[in-house]
């Protein structure tokens, strides 16, 4: 994880780097929710976001309650975002719809 934290550091776009260490943080296993989150999922009063039951597999809310750096990336996000997403990919204001295409987004490759 430590490799995976220090490589984000330095990438661009912002969007990018955010979804990957928020991904990494959380240890949430569905790249997807992350990516498609919207900041209406979000409750920073709450410290927690919940996927709605349209979009979780099980077509039940869910709710997954933040730690603490995972609640600094949705906060800031939340401020920073243009769209109704909170990761969305700053060219087309959609979520990136695969962790290729966060890291083809930061020019690099997956090896």
């Amino acid at each position: 994880m430590d490799q995976v934290v220090l490589a984000a550091l330095d990438v661009k776009p912002e969007e990018a780097r955010d979804l990957i260490l928020f991904v990494t943080a959380e240890g949430l296993g569905a790249w997807s929710e992350a990516a498609d989150m919207e900041k209406s999922w979000f409750n920073e009063k709450e410290r927690s976001y919940t996927v709605p039951a349209e979009k979780s597999k099980s077509r039940k809310p869910i709710t997954r309650y933040l730690g603490d750096y995972g609640l600094k990336i949705l906060t800031r996000r939340a401020k920073n975002s243009a769209s109704g997403y909170l990761f969305a990919n700053p060219r087309t204001g959609k979520p990136f719809t695969r962790f290729s295409g966060a890291l083809k987004e930061m020019g690099n490759r997956p090896r």
